[in-house]
């Protein structure tokens, strides 16, 4: 299985959408340079 990950402001709710149209589905909230960082993953088989 194949994983891709997508980080995303939480705010930009326009990416987040378009994420989850392409399969994404939301994985934990992080920190990227100190601002707060959606992370998205979705697999793939192989």
């Amino acid at each position: 299985t194949e994983r891709t990950v997508a980080i995303f402001d939480p705010s930009h709710e326009g990416s987040v959408r378009v994420a989850e149209k392409c399969g994404y589905v939301r994985s934990h909230d992080a920190s990227f340079m100190d601002k707060p960082t959606l992370v998205m993953q979705r697999f793939r088989p192989a």
